[in-house]
Formats: structure tokens, C-alpha cells, sequence
């Protein structure tokens, strides 16, 4: 981890329904205002999240990747945490390419945050900041290789309760998540979404999640496990 230290980020929040946001277990901080909904608009405007965000940056193989260390900015550590995967294609720690502005894992990182959690999110090997040449010489293995590279990282930070660490992977990223359930990674919980495998990693159950609704009561069992003191 690099830089002379810890910088304030705003952290956006995009229109997510009420009934999403109960689905998932979250909650409005005291005083956070409405966000717009300004999905597909491009960047959305600023919500102040308490959260302080660090460049990170770890070795996996030969390659030297970047990443995004974000950390709640009122509460002490050390906190449990999430490592946050993103799906498919040249996006970067964010979720973004170009013109594409998904911006998930930056918004999650923020909420959560804000409910004292901290994560990691990266920059896949080739992409943004991370070293790896062509993103697209590196196949499915080489990135759940990168993702456990991540994932030690995480542990071994001083700000992170290393026995209260899980996963959240979006569409590819889920499936990079269960690989690493696979491969015995001290996952404490884990989230996926879009029809990937969700697993009960405490439990070793393995359950499929073609609904919406079995991933919400996962993230919301994860969310509740982890927020936890």
C-alpha cells in the first residue's frame, strides 16, 4: 500500500429503489440525502459516504496490481471486510469503461463502509493502473488467481479483521468468488449476483441462485455476519 495516506473520496450513490434497499438489508445513514436517480446518465453526482479511500497495491505472479482500499472514516479498526469482483470485459476497480458507467463496486465500497465494513476492489490484470499487458491474454484461472492474490492481500492488512473477511462478486466476479471457495479460501461469507452460484461459505453449502431473491437473503445473511461486532 502506497501514498502518503488516507484521502476523503465521496462515494455516489445511484437511484436504487426503497424495495431493493430493504431487500438487501440497507439502510439511509441519519442526515444522508436522497440520491437522484441518475442511472445511465454517466457519473452520478457526489453522496458523502464515511469512508476514506487508500491506494493498494499487491503482486500477483509477476504482475504488480492496483486497487482501492476503502476503510469507514469514524469508526476504529480493525474491521471485518469484502473483497469486491467485478464482472467481464476491460472494466476497471470501479466497474467502469469508457462510456459504460456501471460504477457498482465504488458505491458498495461507500455503503459499505458507512456500516463500518472495509473492502478492496482492484484494477484486473491489463486494465487501468494494473500491470498485464493485452486484459485480454489473461483467461478465467489467471484472474481467480488474481483475486486470491487479492484476497491475502486483504487479509494480511493491519486495518482488517482477517477471520471476518468475505467476497462479493458481480457476474463473472461471482463466479471468481465461488472458484475461490473452491479452492479453500478462508472466505468468511459471500455474496454473487446475476445467476451465478451463491455459496453459505460458513456452512460449505452450495445452493444455485437463478433468483433475485436468494441472492438478496445471501448478501443480507452476509451484510448482517459482518457488520457484526
Amino acid at each position: 500500500m502506497t501514498g502518503a495516506g488516507p484521502t476523503e473520496a465521496p462515494i455516489s450513490e445511484t437511484g436504487m429503489s426503497e424495495a431493493t434497499k430493504a431487500g438487501l438489508g440497507l439502510k439511509r445513514a441519519a442526515g444522508q440525502p436522497r440520491a437522484r436517480n441518475l442511472r445511465g446518465r454517466g457519473a452520478p453526482g457526489p453522496v458523502d459516504f464515511d469512508v476514506v479511500e487508500r491506494e493498494a497495491l499487491f503482486n500477483s505472479g509477476a504482475f504488480r496490481l492496483a486497487g482501492t482500499l476503502a476503510l469507514p472514516r469514524s469508526r476504529k479498526g480493525p474491521f471485518p471486510a469484502a473483497l469486491l469482483l467485478v464482472g467481464s470485459g476491460p472494466v476497471d476497480r470501479d466497474e467502469n469503461y469508457g462510456l459504460l458507467r456501471i460504477d457498482a463496486t465504488r458505491q458498495i465500497a461507500g455503503v459499505l463502509a458507512s456500516a463500518g465494513i472495509a473492502s478492496l476492489r482492484y484494477d484486473k490484470r491489463g486494465v487501468g493502473n494494473s500491470q498485464g499487458g493485452d486484459w485480454r491474454a489473461a483467461g478465467f484461472f489467471d484472474a481467480v488467481d488474481d483475486a486470491a492474490a487479492a484476497l491475502a492481500f486483504l487479509v494480511g492488512l493491519p486495518e482488517v479483521d482477517g477471520g471476518r473477511v468475505g467476497a462479493i462478486g458481480h457476474s463473472e466476479g461471482a463466479f471468481m468468488a465461488t472458484a475461490l471457495v473452491g479452492r479453500g479460501a478462508p472466505l468468511a461469507a459471500l455474496a454473487c449476483s446475476l445467476a451465478a452460484r451463491c455459496l453459505g461459505a460458513r456452512s460449505g453449502a452450495s445452493r444455485r441462485s437463478g433468483s433475485s431473491r436468494h441472492c438478496r437473503s445471501q448478501f443480507r445473511r452476509w451484510y448482517a455476519y459482518c457488520g457484526s461486532t
